[in-house]
C-alpha cells in the first residue's frame, strides 16, 4: 500500500498478506475511529483502487477528475468536503 500526496510518496510501502476486511465496521477517515481528532481541513479526488497498482513512484499530480481505470477490480474516486 502507498499513500501519496500532491503527487509525492508519503512515508514508505507498506505490503501484506492479510486480507482487509471491514465486515461490520465503518470505515472512517479525517478522524479517529472512537471519535475526536476530526480534520480541519479538505480532501481532495481521494482515489481507491483494488486490484490494480495505478502509481507505484513519485509522478505528476492530475489537473482534471480521475476516470475509470482499466482492469481495476474497485475504481472509486470521491470528492468532498469536511467543515
Amino acid at each position: 500500500m502507498r499513500l501519496f500526496k500532491d503527487g509525492t510518496q508519503i512515508g514508505t510501502t507498506k505490503t501484506s498478506s492479510d486480507n482487509v476486511s471491514m465486515t461490520g465496521t465503518n470505515f472512517h477517515l479525517g478522524r479517529r475511529p472512537a471519535g475526536g481528532n476530526f480534520l480541519d481541513g479538505w480532501i481532495d479526488e481521494l482515489r481507491i483502487v483494488r486490484g490494480l497498482a495505478i502509481w507505484t513512484a513519485n509522478f505528476t499530480a492530475p489537473t482534471a477528475a480521475y476516470t475509470q481505470c482499466a482492469g481495476a477490480v474497485l475504481d472509486q474516486s470521491f470528492t468532498f468536503s469536511m467543515n
